[in-house]
């Protein structure tokens, strides 16, 4: 569903685009100028459908529901992170389903188009939340859309059990994929993915989100880069560069190509341990199979030189992210580097 990728983050797969077009009522159509620019042309359309509505009340004619995209709407604040605007337009599609209910009492025609939250809203609005960094939250989202009828979707399971990972729980996190499988949710490689990087997140360990990968294969789902990077990422904070690598060989072996996220994870592993030349030739590596030096990766080589107290390599490696036109994030543009 387009409508739950636009609340993806876009450092996450780049899914930035996708924030244009939404789902609604079952007809796929582009935003143009963007969820705000959207938000406030339904605001208007809400205004003047509510002001006919009133006029034909008045007249002692049914009303009926109110002719709005509601799927789309409540997507577009969702893509935004902007739940209050969930919440409202959220009530006001509730308002609009009693006036479909009256309508259908009297004869209307117009009390069949009543509204229901659709499996992409459902992601959408669950993957706003998630992202706040509340498990609750997200869990209380997915409760009141589901109450509303929406159905369990892939794309909110793998979002809430992101959010049970970044809130530090590996039980949470395994109780949602069960969950996911109770509401008959065949988990593909998006649930698995945030799964194993749950598993990372949570300071379960590497063999805990290698075991996540072993399902996922199990169930006939192909390892990708971002599955494989997790493991990675489990190794680094777990102290471990070697296993790291490990799996990034294990990436080469299933003939997949790491990305920029994967070789800063590769570089962070090795910063961790205060090998700062570790992580220069894992940054001379990404070069050599094409991948540009970013922000992220000399960040993260700033951070080894913080590490090691080397105070002139940073200021090499500030000098050559200038010459390269990277801009640093002000945690370590400043006179110190600052560790994480």
């Amino acid at each position: 569903r387009f409508a739950a990728l636009a609340a993806a983050d876009p450092e996450g797969g780049g899914r930035a685009a996708a924030r244009r077009w939404f789902v609604g009522g079952g007809a796929l159509f582009a935003v143009v100028g963007g969820a705000e620019d959207f938000l406030r042309a339904a605001e208007r359309r809400y205004c003047e459908a509510k002001a006919r509505a009133t006029s034909a009340a008045a007249g002692g004619a049914s009303a009926g529901p109110l002719p709005l995209r509601w799927n789309a709407i409540i997507g577009a604040a969702a893509s935004v992170k902007d739940l209050a605007a969930v919440e409202r337009w959220l009530r006001r599609a509730e308002r609009s389903n009693r006036r479909s209910l009256a309508a259908a009492a009297g004869g209307s025609e117009g009390g069949r188009r009543a509204f229901r939250p659709d499996a992409g809203v459902l992601g959408a609005v669950v993957t706003a939340a998630a992202r706040r960094g509340s498990l609750p939250l997200a869990e209380d989202w997915f409760a009141r859309m589901t109450a509303a009828g929406a159905p369990a979707s892939a794309i909110a399971i793998a979002a809430l059990i992101g959010a049970a990972g970044k809130s530090g729980s590996a039980a949470a996190a395994e109780w949602w994929f069960d969950e996911g499988l109770r509401a008959s949710i065949r988990p593909d490689a998006f649930v698995f993915g945030a799964a194993v990087e749950a598993a990372a997140r949570s300071g379960a360990g590497p063999a805990a989100a290698a075991r996540w990968l072993g399902r996922a294969q199990d169930m006939r789902i192909a390892p990708n880069v971002v599955m494989l990077t997790s493991v990675m990422r489990a190794e680094a904070v777990a102290g471990n560069p070697a296993g790291a690598e490990r799996w990034f060989d294990e990436a080469g072996k299933l003939g997949l190509q790491c990305d920029a996220v994967a070789f800063g994870v590769l570089m962070d592993a090795a910063a961790r341990q205060g090998d700062l030349p570790g992580a220069a030739r894992w940054l001379f590596r990404a070069c050599s199979v094409g991948i540009p030096p970013n922000t992220v990766l000399f960040a993260t080589l700033l951070k080894a030189a913080a590490r090691c107290s080397d105070a002139a390599a940073a200021v090499c490696w500030r000098r050559r992210c200038a010459e390269l036109g990277v801009e640093l994030p002000s945690i370590v543009s400043g006179g110190k580097t600052k560790n994480s």
